[in-house]
């Protein structure tokens, strides 16, 4: 078996470009998200910087692996008992959801991307969108050279 470099992480997501509360979004869900945002508050990347949106999130962590299927399930768990309050939600906000896949890949590492039908099915039943991101980090040497021609001050 060889190393894995490469990162998944899989996320759900509401969000709009209005406001809405996240503590009423967690209040209703009965879920604790591991983020949430409210439009105009400053981000805490970019002080200076407000956000664009309101956004409520739970998320798995961060995983080495090449297979997303075990990550999706297991935010599947979470949600799918609480599909009616999800569907309420979108009633009582102009809300989108999303099911997001983060994959950050290195030394040339293609993960595989397989949704359950299952999930497919759930997903379309709430109205959500699925989204993956894909970052290519490239290996070892070229982030190397990349540390080596953008040096940071402290």
């Amino acid at each position: 078996m060889f190393p894995i470099y490469t990162t998944l992480q899989t996320e759900f997501v509401i969000i709009s470009d209005d406001f809405f509360d996240p503590h009423e979004i967690t209040k209703l869900l009965g879920i604790e998200p591991d983020r949430f945002w409210i439009k105009g508050e400053p981000t805490s990347w970019k002080p200076h910087h407000l956000h664009r949106s309101t956004l409520w999130q739970i998320h798995t962590p961060e995983e080495k692996q090449l297979e997303v299927t075990e990550q999706l399930n297991q935010i599947y768990q979470r949600i799918v008992i609480k599909k009616q309050e999800l569907l309420e939600i979108q009633q009582m906000y102009d809300v989108a959801f999303n099911l997001e896949i983060v994959v950050q890949i290195m030394h040339q590492q293609m993960p595989g991307i397989v949704i359950p039908a299952h999930i497919l099915q759930f997903l379309g039943e709430i109205g959500a969108d699925i989204d993956i991101d894909m970052y290519y980090l490239g290996d070892d040497d070229e982030m190397f050279k990349f540390d080596e021609i953008f040096k940071f001050e402290n």
